[in-house]
C-alpha cells in the first residue's frame, strides 16, 4: 500500500510540474514557491501563509505597481491525492480570502476552483496531457501571458458574493435576528447577543487554527462541572451534527478557561449575563 501511495504522489507531482511549465509560470519572477520566497528574503505575508499554513505549492502573482512593490496573489496551485485533501485546501483558501483562483492537480484531473467560494461550491474538473504541447482553453486562460495581459479578467468573472467575509457577516446578522426572535426578553439587549456570538466565533477560530484542542480544554474543566463541560466541548468540536445537549453554565466554564489562558477577556460577559 505504501508503494502504491508513493507512486500516486509521484504521479501527481509530475502532473503538477508539467502544468506549471505549460502555463509558463516557472520563468516569471512573480511565480513564487516556498523556496523562492526564502531566497528573496522578502515577500507578502499572505503568500507566506499560503505556503506554511495552507499547503499551497505555487503562487502566480502580479506586482501592485506601488514602491516598494508588493505581490498580489492571483492563482494558487496545489496538489491533492484525494477528495479529502482537495476539500481541506478549498476550505483554507476560502478562509484566507486572498486569491481569486485555485488550481488543484489530482491524480486524474485539474480542479479549477473559485478561491472566494466555500468548499461546497462546484469546481470545474479539467483534463490535460502532461506530455502534450498545449492546454485546453479553460486552463490556457490561466497562463502567465493571459493573466499578465488581463485577457483572463475580461473572460472570467470573480464573484465575491460568497466570500468568507460576506458569509460571516450574513451569518452573524441572521443569528442575531434569530436570537432576538426566539428569546423576546433579549430583544433590546444587542450587546449581550453580539458578545455571545463573538465568543463562539472566537472559539471556533482558535479551534480551526488548531490553537485549542479538546484534550487541552477538558484537562482544565473543574471537577464539579466536568461532564457538563465535556458535553459542550463534544458539541463544539463535532465535525458533524451533534444532538448532545449542553448548558449555558457549561459554555461559560469553557469561555472562562480560554479567557484565563490569554490573560484577558475577549467579548467580555459579566457573571450574570448568561442566564
Amino acid at each position: 500500500m505504501t508503494g502504491q501511495s508513493g507512486d500516486a504522489s509521484n504521479r501527481v507531482a509530475e502532473r503538477y510540474d508539467a502544468l506549471v511549465r505549460m502555463l509558463g509560470y516557472e520563468t516569471r519572477t512573480t511565480f513564487q514557491t516556498a523556496q523562492t520566497m526564502d531566497e528573496r528574503q522578502v515577500g507578502n505575508h499572505i503568500i507566506r501563509q499560503a505556503f506554511t499554513t495552507i499547503g499551497i505549492q505555487g503562487v502566480f502573482a502580479l506586482e501592485d505597481g506601488f514602491p516598494p512593490s508588493s505581490l498580489k496573489p492571483i492563482v494558487y496551485l496545489a496538489r491533492a491525492a484525494d477528495g479529502g485533501a482537495l476539500r481541506a485546501l478549498r476550505k483554507d483558501v476560502w478562509s484566507q480570502g486572498a486569491a481569486p483562483f485555485l488550481l488543484v492537480v489530482t491524480p486524474e484531473k485539474v480542479e479549477l476552483c473559485n478561491g472566494f467560494e466555500p468548499p461546497s461550491a462546484p469546481s470545474q474538473s479539467l483534463s490535460f496531457d502532461p506530455g502534450g504541447s498545449s492546454l485546453p482553453e479553460a486552463l490556457a486562460n490561466f497562463s502567465a501571458e493571459h493573466i499578465s495581459s488581463s485577457i483572463t479578467w475580461s473572460d472570467l468573472e470573480v464573484h465575491r458574493d460568497s466570500s468568507v467575509d460576506k458569509s460571516l457577516v450574513d451569518a452573524i446578522e441572521a443569528l442575531n435576528d434569530r436570537a432576538r426572535q426566539k428569546f423576546p426578553e433579549f430583544r433590546d439587549d444587542r450587546d449581550l447577543i453580539n458578545a455571545l456570538i463573538g465568543k463562539f466565533i472566537y472559539i471556533y477560530i482558535l479551534i480551526d487554527r488548531q490553537i485549542l484542542s479538546v484534550e487541552w480544554l477538558s484537562s482544565r474543566l473543574r471537577p464539579r462541572g466536568y461532564q457538563e463541560g465535556l458535553s459542550f466541548l463534544r458539541a463544539v468540536f463535532a465535525r458533524e451534527q451533534n444532538d448532545e445537549e449542553w448548558t449555558a453554565r457549561a459554555a461559560r466554564s469553557v469561555f472562562d478557561i480560554v479567557d484565563e489562558a490569554i490573560n484577558g477577556s475577549v467579548f467580555g460577559l459579566t457573571s450574570t449575563s448568561i442566564p
